[in-house]
């Protein structure tokens, strides 16, 4: 899951590429222990801000050596608009980038994906545990 955050590049030529209207982006992935599962929240107010030069983001986690089946990043707009992206073992930074902005171009054009209000349960459940 580290691949996921911690060379993540949010601002290319002094202009932030991810849409306007994306508030969060979440990891939920398996670590170590079997069935608990964590959260890594990455939200618009740690967004690189060009007024503060900033040239990059760099959340670092624990390094994981595996990515499992489990493990997902959800996208949320400022509207409430959600939608799972799933993270396969060979993604790279910029192919992640790129799921995360086509989502977001596609919630802009649709609406609220039903099946993800049952996912958004399961993720409380988790942070719960």
């Amino acid at each position: 899951m580290t691949k996921l955050y911690n060379t993540a590049r949010f601002i290319k030529d002094n202009k932030i590429i991810l849409p306007k209207n994306v508030m969060k982006i979440t990891g939920v992935f398996q670590k170590g222990i079997p069935y608990k599962m964590q959260v890594l929240d990455l939200c618009r107010s740690q967004f690189p801000s060009i007024k503060h030069h900033n040239p990059q983001v760099e959340l670092t986690y624990v390094k994981t050596k595996n990515v499992s089946s489990y493990t997902f990043m959800i996208v949320e707009m400022t509207d409430g608009k959600q939608q799972k992206i799933g993270v396969s073992q060979g993604d790279t930074t910029e192919k992640l980038l790129k799921k995360v902005i086509n989502a977001a171009e596609n919630m802009n054009r649709e609406g609220i994906d039903q099946d993800y209000v049952r996912l958004i349960a399961q993720e409380k459940r988790f942070r719960e545990a």
